[in-house]
C-alpha cells in the first residue's frame, strides 16, 4: 500500500541556487558555532519543500535556522544589535503536521521531523518527548533512543545541538483513523539534576502546564474513504495550536523583560 503523505508547515521557496546564507544586518558571529553553510543548501531546501526528500536524509550541516519557516521574519527582530527580543524557553517541532492517507491494518509508517530550540532562547532546555495516541495503534521512538533530550541555546549564538532529528514508527493494528500527538514535558529526575548542575544558571526545563498540553506535532492517519469529504471540512486545530504557542512564547518574553526591568529598578533605588 502506498500512502499519500502530506506534510504541512514546509515553506516553499524559489529554485535559486545561492552559495551562501543571506546578508543580515547583524553579525555572522550568530552562526559561528554551526557547521559551515552548505553550498547546495537552497536546492536541498527546495527538495525538502516539494517532499522529494525527507528530513531524515539531511545531515547536521543543514541544521541551519534558514531551514525553518518564519526565520526570514524573525531574524532581524531577534538578532539585530538593538534587539531585546529573547526568551528563556521555547521548543518546537518541524514539520508540525503530517497527514497520511490510505492507511490500512498492518501498515508500519516511519515519520521524521526536527525538534529545535526556538530562536532567541538563552537557556539550555531539558525535555522528555512523549506521545498520545489511541489503543488501536502503537508508536515508538526510534531516534533518539532516549526520550530525554537536551537542546542548546540559540541566543546570542546558535550552539550545536539546538536542532535534533526525531524519528518515530507507527504500527497500525486496526483499520481506523487516528491522531498521534507529539509533545514534551519535564525530563526525568536523573537527567534534570545532571543538566541543572552542569549548565546552571543557564538551564531550564518544562514550559507552562498549558503549553505542555499542546502537541508540538500532530500526525493524522486517515482511511481511503476519508480522503474525499462532501462540502470540504477545514481543520482549524493547527491554527489554534500555533496561536496558543505564539501567545505562550510572547508571555515568556514579557516575563523575562519585566524581571530585568524590575531588577534594574531595584538597583537604582539602592543607589
Amino acid at each position: 500500500m502506498k500512502w499519500n503523505i502530506i506534510i504541512i508547515g514546509i515553506l516553499l521557496i524559489p529554485s535559486i541556487a545561492l552559495a551562501d546564507r543571506p546578508d543580515y544586518s547583524f553579525s555572522d558571529d550568530v552562526f559561528n558555532e554551526l557547521e559551515p553553510f552548505p553550498d547546495d543548501f537552497w536546492e536541498i531546501k527546495r527538495l525538502l519543500s516539494s517532499q522529494s526528500i525527507m528530513v531524515s536524509q539531511l545531515n547536521e550541516s543543514y541544521y541551519q535556522p534558514e531551514i525553518l519557516p518564519m526565520w526570514d521574519y524573525w531574524a532581524e527582530i531577534v538578532y539585530s544589535n538593538n534587539s531585546n527580543t529573547f526568551g528563556s524557553y521555547g521548543i518546537f517541532i518541524y514539520p508540525s503536521l503530517f497527514k497520511i492517507n490510505n492507511v490500512q491494518e498492518g501498515d508500519v509508517i516511519d515519520i521524521s521531523a526536527l525538534i529545535y530550540t526556538n530562536w532567541g532562547i538563552q537557556m539550555y532546555q531539558g525535555a522528555e518527548i512523549y506521545f498520545t495516541y489511541p489503543d488501536h495503534i502503537e508508536v515508538e521512538l526510534i531516534k533518539p533512543t532516549n526520550p530525554n533530550i537536551l537542546l542548546s541555546p540559540t541566543y546570542p549564538q546558535f550552539l550545536p545541538g539546538w536542532m535534533q532529528l526525531i524519528k518515530i514508527r507507527i504500527h497500525v493494528n486496526e483499520e481506523k483513523s487516528a491522531d498521534v500527538n507529539i509533545a514534551e514535558r519535564f525530563p526525568i529526575d536523573e537527567y534534570e539534576n545532571e543538566w541543572r548542575e552542569t549548565y546552571q544558571p543557564y538551564y531550564t526545563s518544562g514550559s507552562s502546564l498549558i503549553s505542555q498540553r499542546i502537541p508540538k506535532c500532530r500526525i493524522k492517519l486517515t482511511l481511503p474513504e476519508k480522503e474525499v469529504v462532501e462540502g470540504g471540512n477545514y481543520d482549524y486545530s493547527v491554527h489554534v495550536i500555533l496561536f496558543i504557542t505564539a501567545i505562550t512564547a510572547i508571555l515568556s518574553i514579557v516575563i523575562v523583560v519585566w524581571i530585568k526591568y524590575d531588577r534594574h529598578k531595584r538597583k537604582d533605588r539602592r543607589t
